[in-house]
């Protein structure tokens, strides 16, 4: 079975995916490392690729890429508790995460001031606000309607789990930092070195 440790260690996805195939036979445990870790990344995404314009397609990484590892995790443990058949691909994908997201991180600040007291309060107080969100964009308001109920959710139905605080600070985190909502040059100069190469 996998360490969550070894998780958020893990850079590559070849090794990310053959750690968590080695907790095939416990999947349950082996989703909560995966979320541990998941968590962990998101509390640690390095918020300067969200206005590099000089990258490759490839390290188009924002917020909302972070946000979907949570949101799927929580999607994964509620059918294959109904579907246990649903465990193996839905690891495969939260490892898909796991490695597409690893190389953005910084491991190294510590961010413990996002850390909340208590979570299913804090929780219910931002879903309180999504009726008057502000918002303009869809995608971002169906974001956060996914991750706070996500979270909730998992919290609520499994408190014992030791990533939840986790978690928590990492949706605190997201709420209160500035989201790069616009990508016109980043888009022009992708769009003309697509054409170049070809």
């Amino acid at each position: 079975m996998p360490e969550a440790e070894a998780l958020k260690a893990g850079g590559r996805p070849a090794s990310i995916l053959a750690a968590l195939s080695g907790g095939s036979g416990k999947p349950l445990a082996t989703y909560d490392a995966a979320m541990d870790a998941s968590s962990w990344r998101f509390l640690h995404y390095d918020m300067v690729y969200q206005d590099h314009t000089d990258k490759s397609i490839s390290q188009n990484v924002g917020w909302l890429s972070y946000t979907h590892m949570l949101t799927f995790g929580n999607a994964l443990r509620k059918m294959a508790e109904r579907y246990p058949a649903l465990w193996a691909p839905g690891l495969l994908q939260m490892g898909c995460f796991l490695g597409r997201n690893a190389p953005f991180v910084d491991a190294e600040t510590d961010w413990s001031d996002f850390d909340v007291n208590d979570p299913l309060a804090f929780l219910a107080d931002h879903k309180a606000t999504l009726f008057d969100h502000g918002n303009p964009e869809f995608i971002v308001s169906v974001h956060l309607v996914k991750l706070l109920t996500a979270v909730e959710e998992e919290i609520a139905e499994r408190p014992e789990v030791a990533w939840g605080p986790l978690a928590t600070a990492a949706v605190n985190r997201f709420l209160n930092s500035p989201l790069k909502r616009k990508h016109a040059l980043r888009t022009a100069k992708q769009a003309i070195a697509t054409i170049e190469a070809q």
